[in-house]
């Protein structure tokens, strides 16, 4: 509650930016809730003092425009199919929740009964777009060869149709994301929807979310699910550490090819 914080705060995802440049687009979060917190007159001191520290960003962006063929690297290495990159950042949420979900998953199951309409709804939603796909548009769900985390590793391994796979892998997560979010939906989703605008890459890595999946979920999701996590110790940390440690190893005998 303290403003110095939230001076800590701003230096601190500036100097974030500076060594990664996709976190830039949580300071629209981060603003959001300086807003609603501040006093305009704090708020404005806030806006002044960021726009000094990213001085030099905008003096190096300027620099790279004028001398390096910026468009030609990033048409190499960006994509704005934020649809394909959508379903992968669902899929390798949804890997990092299980061991959170899985003692609790009957609630979850609960509160679903009530709201059918809502998973009918997400449903159609989800499959229309893998059949525009199919029919109409080849290129709307499209995976690289590297990369993706592992549930595109594992339908490689069950040679299970990939772009179905993580179509239906992607549902259950957003089901699942919806009840951890129910408490906020606004500022939840506004999160969700950053970090999947901040990967505009070709490859996406599941380490890309590690461990940026627990700042978020644990420090800035505003969800009592989390909240009863933490402060009431509801989670068996042995279900935690073996699923993680069964990962470790599956990710050994995948790489070196072991087995």
């Amino acid at each position: 509650k303290e403003i110095k914080n939230y001076y800590f705060t701003l230096i601190f995802l500036i100097l974030c930016c500076y060594v990664r440049y996709y976190y830039c687009l949580f300071v629209f979060y981060f603003l959001f809730n300086f807003y609603q917190n501040l006093k305009f007159k704090q708020f404005v001191y806030l806006i002044i003092l960021g726009f000094f520290l990213t001085i030099p960003a905008i003096y190096y962006l300027y620099y790279i425009f004028e001398n390096y063929n910026f468009y030609g690297k990033l048409s190499s290495y960006g994509n704005l199919n934020y649809y394909s990159n959508g379903l992968i950042i669902l899929s390798i949420i949804l890997f990092y929740l299980i061991p959170f979900i899985l003692t609790r998953i009957d609630l979850i199951i609960s509160f679903y009964k009530k709201f059918l309409a809502r998973v009918f709804f997400l449903f159609i939603f989800i499959f229309s777009l893998y059949l525009l796909d199919k029919l109409y548009f080849p290129n709307l769900i499209n995976f690289p060869l590297r990369g993706g985390g592992v549930f595109i590793k594992l339908s490689k391994l069950l040679s299970i149709e990939l772009e179905l796979f993580l179509s239906v892998i992607s549902f259950f997560s957003l089901l699942i994301i919806d009840y951890i979010f129910k408490k906020n939906r606004i500022k939840n989703y506004l999160l969700l929807i950053i970090l999947i605008l901040s990967f505009p890459v070709t490859t996406i890595f599941q380490k890309y979310l590690d461990p940026l999946f627990y700042l978020i979920f644990f420090g800035l999701i505003e969800s009592d699910y989390f909240k009863n996590i933490m402060i009431n110790k509801r989670i068996d940390l042995n279900i935690v550490f073996a699923y993680f440690l069964s990962f470790y190893f599956f990710s050994l005998i995948y790489y070196f090819q072991i087995v």
